[in-house]
């Protein structure tokens, strides 16, 4: 069986390579050893450059003996790999002496220049197949794609290309997009996401192997950024205590880029399409309003002529009066429909509540978070206009209250859909005031309710027992448009 360790002098330890003695990858990952370890064999061997023979491994106080079990070491010859490394060979049927040890010597220049080729022309693909990613996605981000067409199977490539099992983008009032790769411990994903939905910033960490079989762990954060604007994090994990490398933290950085550059021309192309629809709305309006509206208009007057004529018979005029009375009728339609064409279609209901927090905080100069979850203004985009104002009065009436009664504090605005046919606004502050839910003094609070319960919806107003106030509002959304 053979074997080679390969020095990282950043890190100070000589790595285990994958396959090294037949064992599985995590069991090869775990075996780590400081390169200044005075009680390693290893150790000695790649600093003194002088080889060691070991023919009874179990009893060797230089050998793990954690690792002489788990890769069934019975004798071991370890050799040295000029700047590279070193080459273990175990288990020889007969004892290891010195012909073999001369042979061994005298293969190992070779050896190293061999691997120290395989590494570099790794590397070298490995960043190739990179930059080819990376330059994918930007095509893909100039040609105006969606996010999630491209986003997905680049975060796949990346993830095998880096070698991680996991890469995620975790936006900051959205579900994270992720690309998983082997088997996670359990636990891991949760806490990547975690972590990565604290704002971590641009931060790097390694967990090194704690026992024999325990290959440690890696994880690399970066946040996704447009402008000063934070849109959420870039989080890439690795179940193997190896640091990402630096031109793979590069190529993931480049990626967050990408990302938030491709979110801004996702918001560019929704809001050209929109300008378009809203330039063909009252293209159609013109045109109704100059040719059909006008033809009607021309067509009443030359009835009304007729009408006025003394010759008409009684039946003539009857049917003459009520073909004017249709294209008046047709008239009025016609003009409610220009007039429906001519104004803007009103603003979506997060639109509506960003326009009710910038008022209340220039008003009250309070300083309000607003959450609105991703799918929120989509699944609300046909939300009857009751429903919404009701939403907005609640947002407003509870806001205004945080802002007279709460005293300094924090005041989050929520919109979700926690289940497909419901919308849920939250008011929630941490302050000191308080409203209570009945009384007179209170009748705000009770029209509220009204307002919501006569919309199908629920309002419920809850007090935390050392201070803050929670007010919830949820309406019914139209199931029938969802699926629409």
């Amino acid at each position: 069986m053979t074997a080679v360790m390969v020095a990282d002098p950043q890190r100070n330890i000589l790595q285990m390579s994958p396959g090294a003695f037949g064992a599985p990858g995590e069991v090869a990952a775990s075996h780590q050893v400081n390169l200044f370890d005075p009680n390693s064999n290893s150790a000695r061997v790649y600093n003194t450059g002088q080889p060691y023979i070991s023919n009874d491994s179990a009893r060797d106080p230089g050998i793990r003996k954690s690792y002489v079990d788990i890769f069934g070491i019975e004798r071991l010859m370890s050799v040295p790999l000029h700047r590279i490394g070193l080459l273990h060979i175990a288990n020889k049927p007969e004892p290891f002496n010195l012909d073999d040890l001369e042979r061994a010597m005298a293969l190992a220049p070779r050896i190293a220049n061999i691997v120290e080729l395989a590494t570099t022309l790794l590397r070298l693909r490995r960043q190739q197949r990179l930059e080819g990613i990376l330059a994918d996605v930007a095509v893909s981000v100039a040609s105006g794609a969606g996010v999630q067409s491209f986003l997905v199977p680049a975060l796949e490539e990346l993830c095998e290309a880096t070698d991680a099992n996991l890469l995620a983008i975790v936006p900051d009032e959205a579900p994270a997009i992720m690309a998983r790769r082997g088997i996670l411990q359990d636990g891991d994903e949760a806490t990547v996401l975690e972590e990565a939905g604290g704002n971590p910033g641009v931060r790097a960490y390694v967990v090194g192997p704690r026992k024999a079989g325990d290959p440690g762990q890696a994880a690399f954060y970066v946040p996704v950024r447009l402008g000063h604007q934070r849109l959420g994090t870039l989080a890439a994990f690795r179940c193997r205590g190896e640091p990402f490398a630096q031109a793979e933290r590069r190529s993931l950085m480049r990626l967050a880029n990408l990302a938030a550059l491709a979110r801004a021309t996702e918001r560019y192309q929704e809001q050209r399409s929109e300008l378009a629809r809203l330039q063909e709305r009252q293209r159609i309006a013109d045109d109704l309003h100059d040719d059909v509206a006008q033809i009607l208009f021309a067509a009443q007057i030359s009835l009304d002529a007729i009408l006025q004529r003394d010759e008409l018979d009684d039946s003539a005029a009857e049917a003459i009066a009520r073909a004017r009375g249709l294209l008046i009728r047709g008239d009025t339609a016609i003009r409610t429909v220009i007039h429906r064409l001519s104004t803007p279609p009103a603003a979506d209901i997060s639109t509506r509540l960003s326009s009710v927090v910038s008022s209340v905080e220039d008003e009250f100069g309070m300083v309000v978070s607003m959450q609105i979850a991703q799918d929120a203004p989509m699944l609300a985009r046909h939300l009857p206009r009751p429903k919404s104002d009701a939403l907005v009065k609640v947002a407003r009436e509870s806001l205004v209250n945080a802002a007279k009664h709460a005293g300094p504090c924090d005041v989050v605005l929520t919109l979700e859909v926690p289940t497909p046919d419901r919308l849920v606004l939250t008011v929630a502050d941490d302050g000191c005031g308080r409203v209570d839910d009945g009384g007179a003094p209170h009748h705000g609070l009770a029209s509220l309710r009204r307002i919501v319960s006569e919309q199908g919806g629920t309002l419920r107003v809850v007090h935390g027992p050392h201070g803050g106030t929670r007010v919830t509002a949820g309406v019914p959304l139209d199931s029938q448009r969802l699926s629409a």
